[in-house]
């Protein structure tokens, strides 16, 4: 149960964050999915470095780590979201802007991600 409660709890939190971040960036561009971009972009480089702090060298309990990981980044990044910027783009036919969209995202959160682990583990 206390899993449970930190998950809703972080994911809650996170949720928000995603929703205060996307709506701020709209104030500054009409450039659809940069929000969704910033989110999972930083999502993915906090969970690495999460990851890499408590994989090996500080144990935190499951609560803990769910309420982090699902539950707070979980809910702060979003995969729906960036699917639907891209097709919102596809419909646009703005073809250049879904595939650097989609190639941008991949890549940079993959970098961000192993970064993050990087940073992680070296803490």
């Amino acid at each position: 149960m206390q899993i449970i409660l930190a998950v809703a709890l972080g994911g809650a939190i996170g949720s928000v964050g995603r929703y205060m971040l996307t709506t701020t960036t709209r104030e500054f561009t009409d450039l659809q999915g940069l929000g969704t971009f910033i989110v999972n972009i930083i999502g993915a480089f906090l969970l690495g470095i999460v990851i890499g702090i408590t994989e090996n060298r500080f144990e935190i309990s499951d609560p803990i780590r769910n309420g982090m990981t699902i539950g707070l980044l979980g809910g702060f990044t979003t995969f729906s979201t960036f699917m639907y910027d891209a097709i919102y783009h596809v419909e646009e036919t703005n073809w250049l802007a879904a595939i650097i969209l989609i190639v941008a995202t991949i890549l940079l959160g993959l970098i961000v991600m192993i970064s993050g682990l990087i940073v992680g583990r070296t803490v």
